[in-house]
């Protein structure tokens, strides 16, 4: 909307409708939100002619990361795997999907394999597709035989952030 003077923020609680959070007359809003949660927000712009429709709704989580962001050279752990695994299950909730079961635990010692990475992207990719996200896209999209890369975990994270 041209002309914008200022823009209402509207969140999505998991299992929940949209709910207007506040008014902000920047581009920016600080939010209250709980832990590992996955939240959607969306955006409507206000000048003197109304309100516009809403804006592309847009993924956000409060899970933190260790490590961020993975660069080369970070040796991939037990904890990252965790803490993914927390954000997908939040963004799971958030579509309203069931809880999954992973193939091992995240603990110390464990060594990360290209399954680990694979359940990861099938999980969230039909959480995002329920959610009307993108989904796919991925390096390596097929990690048979590929090497496991930090590359392959920071993509996860940078979806759901």
């Amino acid at each position: 909307m041209t002309g914008a003077t200022s823009y209402q923020i509207w969140r999505r609680n998991p299992g929940g409708s949209f709910t207007q959070r506040g008014t902000s007359v920047t581009t920016s809003f600080n939010d209250t939100a709980s832990a590992n949660t996955a939240y959607l927000y969306r955006v409507r712009a206000v000048n003197a002619g109304g309100t516009s429709g809403d804006s592309a709704s847009d993924l956000a989580t409060t899970v933190m990361f260790t490590d961020d962001p993975l660069a080369a050279g970070v040796l991939v752990q037990a904890v990252h795997l965790g803490q993914l695994r927390t954000a997908v299950s939040a963004v799971r909730a958030q579509a309203g999907l069931s809880t999954v079961t992973y193939t091992d635990a995240a603990a110390a010692g464990v060594t990360v394999k290209a399954i680990h990475i694979t359940e990861l992207r099938t999980y969230l990719d039909q959480a995002m597709s329920a959610l009307g996200l993108t989904t796919g896209g991925w390096t390596d999209a097929s990690l048979g035989g590929v090497v496991i890369k930090v590359t392959h975990f920071q993509q996860i994270r940078n979806r759901v952030k």
